[in-house]
């Protein structure tokens, strides 16, 4: 298991940028992935081989309204090994477990994102077979289209 505790990222808005016809991370993108680095490096983190599974607790740095989902991207990439620096995974492709919590404001943690990376599926007595069946919908809690008309 490995826990880093990173700054907060750019959200999505601000990690990709669009011109010449093609997307590509911006400049505030690329200045959060060497802090990244950086803080792997002094870490001398190396990389998991296998399927891993990441827990996001994520502390807002001010009471500003913010959707979790936007910071998973800028932050999950920054965590790939990149040019055989240090790195907590090689693609985030062995991603197969994400759990994220978004904290309320607490000016003592405020801006601060606790990464943790495990392997999976050894997380918490969770197996990887595990089987969750999809959710059925009896008639009891079915809705009509056009009854939301």
């Amino acid at each position: 298991m490995i826990t880093l505790k990173l700054p907060w990222p750019p959200s999505v808005n601000h990690y990709w940028r669009f011109g010449n016809g093609r997307f590509f991370i911006s400049a505030e993108g690329k200045r959060y992935k060497m802090i990244v680095v950086g803080t792997m490096l002094m870490g001398r983190v190396k990389p998991f081989d296998g399927p891993v599974a990441v827990t996001i607790d994520a502390h807002p740095p001010d009471r500003r309204v913010r959707d979790l989902d936007n910071l998973q991207k800028c932050l999950l990439d920054s965590c790939v090994t990149r040019h055989g620096l240090a790195g907590l995974y090689h693609d985030d492709s062995q991603i197969k477990r994400i759990e994220s919590t978004m904290h309320d404001y607490d000016a003592a943690n405020a801006g601060n994102v606790i990464v943790t990376v495990r392997p999976w599926p050894d997380v918490a007595g969770v197996p990887a077979t595990a089987h969750h069946p999809a959710p059925t919908l009896s008639a009891a809690r079915t809705v009509p289209v056009d009854a939301l008309v």
